[in-house]
């Protein structure tokens, strides 16, 4: 491992669990001087909770400052321990179940301050809301949605200084019974689109995204140089850019 060069390592510690990654530093004096290198090395090293509860009791007593985060399944209360410790700036969530709109839009402002890339991918929250929260992120640059709740996309809608980049996946259409849940409004692109200052946006399977509409909200920006939308093949819509 120690004749690894950087690129190599950090790709060996990709498929490491938290606790493993924090075991890596104790095998020897030069395993530890590898991964505390640089910060940068720090910063491209993922924590990956498979199993939270664990994971977190691992991480409290760690004085290493991680900033990259990927939570999969159901996150417990107590993972706010642990959220509230670091300064994160890149987060993966994937199939979360949330209890209410209230608790991921509180777990949402904790992170906001700090992130730069977010990818959020099948976010259930087991409520119909009424009203929506538009929450800042100063620094988000690139953000990512896979089947996307009119709930989940609305934090989105506040100010975005720094967001340059967005690319919105839909499988709705293979979960028809839940399409008016799952598939965000072409409105809201465009609320999205004028607020901020997208250079780059792409929507895959978006059968939401009507041509006319997506052709007002590219002539409107002053900044959006790429539009990609690309549509199933298997439904016979052809694809476009």
């Amino acid at each position: 491992i120690e004749n690894l060069n950087d690129d190599c390592f950090l790709e060996v510690l990709k498929y490491l669990s938290v606790r493993d990654l924090l075991n890596v530093s104790l095998v020897s004096r030069k395993w530890n001087e590898k991964f505390n290198s640089s910060k940068k090395t720090l910063d491209r090293i993922w924590l990956r909770f498979y199993e939270p509860l664990g994971d977190v009791n691992c991480l409290m007593n760690s004085t290493r400052e991680y900033s990259s985060f990927k939570v999969q399944y159901m996150m417990p209360v107590k993972m706010n321990l642990v959220f509230n410790k670091f300064k994160w700036k890149n987060i993966i969530l994937r199939d979360q179940e949330w209890k209410s709109y209230n608790e991921f839009v509180e777990f949402m402002k904790k992170l906001a301050p700090t992130v730069e890339t977010l990818d959020l991918w099948d976010i259930d929250i087991k409520e119909e809301v009424v009203v929506f929260t538009k929450i800042d992120f100063p620094k988000l640059k690139k953000l990512e949605m896979n089947l996307t709740t009119r709930a989940a996309f609305s934090i989105f809608l506040g100010v975005n200084p720094m967001l340059k980049e967005v690319k919105i996946t839909d499988y709705s259409f293979k979960f028809p019974r839940a399409q008016d849940q799952l598939m965000a409004p072409t409105n809201m692109i465009h609320e999205l689109i004028k607020a901020n200052r997208i250079e780059k946006l792409t929507l895959l399977y978006c059968m939401w995204a009507f041509e006319h509409d997506l052709t007002e909200s590219y002539t409107n920006s002053a900044y959006l140089n790429t539009l990609t939308v690309t549509f199933d093949s298997a439904l016979n819509v052809p694809n476009a850019q």
